[in-house]
Parts: C-alpha cells; sequence; structure tokens
C-alpha cells in the first residue's frame, strides 16, 4: 500500500540529524540502512552508503536524485550476464578472440622453438637422477653449489677432495651423467642444470619420560643432473692496422 499523501514523503530523521550542520565536502560517507528513505534537497552533495543486504555502496546524491528513494541507486542484484541471442553473439565473439589469440602465441611459440632448437644444434644435453638419497636435501644442496657451472672433470676433482658425506654419491651421478652422453668426452661437458628436492620422508620416534615419543624425521633427496656440450668460443676478428 502506497503511503498517503497527507503525511509527505518518507525521511529518515536519523539521516537529517547525521547531516544537520555538516557542509557536504568536508563529511565522509555516511551509512545507512534506510533504504526506504527519499532523498530530501538537504542531501544534495552528501555520500550515503546505502546497504543492499551485504555491503555499502556509496551514492553521492545529486539534484536530479531529489524525490527517489536510496535503496533505487543501491542494487541488491549483481549483473552476470545477457541471456537469449545477445549473449550467443557475444559468447561466440569473445570464442573467435580468443582462438586467434592462441593462434598468435602458438605461432609466436613455434617461431622462438625454431629459433631455439637452431642455435643449439651444436649442444649435447645428457641428464642423470638420484632418488631416495638417504641425506637431508639442505645439506646436499651445499655440494650441489659447490659444482653447479663447472666443467665435468673440475667437479670430480672439487669432489674427489670434498669433506662431505654427499660428494661420493654426486660424483658417481656425474659420471653416470658422462657415461649416457654418447657424442661427447667428459672434458667437452660442463654442468649446465642441477636440482635437489625433497624425497620420501621417513618417521621415527625416541622415547622419552612419562611414556611419551619425540618424532624423528629422516629426509631423503632426489638428485637431477644435466650436462651440456660447451658452446665452441667465437675467434676474434684481427684489428685493422692503419
Amino acid at each position: 500500500m502506497a503511503r498517503s499523501l497527507k503525511k509527505g514523503p518518507y525521511v529518515d530523521a536519523k539521516l537529517l540529524k547525521k547531516i544537520e550542520g555538516k557542509k557536504p565536502l568536508a563529511t565522509e560517507v555516511i551509512k545507512t540502512w534506510a533504504r526506504r528513505s527519499q532523498i530530501a534537497p538537504e542531501m544534495v552533495g552528501f555520500k550515503f552508503g546505502v546497504h543492499n543486504g551485504k555491503t555499502h555502496i556509496d551514492v553521492l546524491v545529486s539534484e536530479d536524485m531529489v524525490g527517489h528513494r536510496l535503496g533505487e541507486f543501491s542494487p541488491t542484484k549483481k549483473f552476470i550476464r545477457h541471456g537469449g541471442k545477445m549473449q550467443k553473439e557475444q559468447e561466440a565473439k569473445a570464442k573467435e578472440g580468443e582462438i586467434a589469440a592462441a593462434q598468435a602465441a602458438k605461432a609466436a611459440t613455434d617461431a622462438a622453438g625454431a629459433k631455439k632448437a637452431a642455435a643449439k644444434e651444436y649442444m649435447s644435453t645428457s641428464t642423470a637422477s638420484l632418488k631416495n638419497y638417504r641425506q637431508a636435501p639442505r645439506k646436499v644442496r651445499l655440494v650441489a653449489d659447490l659444482v653447479r657451472g663447472k666443467s665435468a672433470v673440475r667437479a670430480l676433482a672439487l669432489l674427489e677432495m670434498l669433506p662431505k658425506r654427499a660428494s661420493e654419491p654426486m660424483a658417481k651421478l656425474i659420471k653416470s651423467a658422462i657415461a649416457n652422453a654418447k657424442d661427447a668426452s667428459a672434458t667437452e661437458l660442463y654442468i649446465s642444470k642441477i636440482a635437489v628436492n625433497g624425497g620420501v620422508v621417513l618417521k621415527r620416534s625416541m622415547p622419552r619420560a612419562r611414556g611419551r615419543a619425540f618424532q624423528i624425521l629422516k629426509r631423503t633427496s632426489h638428485v637431477t643432473l644435466e650436462l651440456d656440450k660447451k658452446a665452441p668460443k667465437k675467434e676474434k676478428a684481427p684489428a685493422e692496422t692503419k
């Protein structure tokens, strides 16, 4: 049932009290739940946070909004999509754009891959891996960081004199990768990649007082090694003499 004309427009008294004696520019957002309150001329210039059932939506009151209700400018439903023929046309256009972008990206990737393959024609790669080595990855990485980027021969020489427990299995791993490289000798290879990741964690326990037991974690490591053939050195052009 509509409001009686004798009563006049409904304006929330609490809102009028909040804006009384204040200037619009110097006032912050005034939060309100009075969605059915009509906008009075005194509210022009003020910003209200009108609740829509979930959040407060900022509404800046202008002269054209006088006489309307605050709830009209704080929608309770969120627009998701169109329906019918319009939505189908939009989806078709979006799909065509995605296909075109995917084709362009694939062409760029293929071109970059071909260029990279042409640049690495002279290189040879061999890999070797060590699974579930019974030592924590934190300790194995100390040895891996020493040999990363070094030639295979120099890495073996370093590991032979290194007083670390992981040096022996690391040397065996490098020798295995050298054996896997069929078209290159040990002097031509260097360690391009070496990664140490965590493996299976074995759980043990230590008896403690009052029938308790403390957990002991025995960690293992997965080591992956990759050897590449050294790129040939470029000969410097002789300097021109005047």
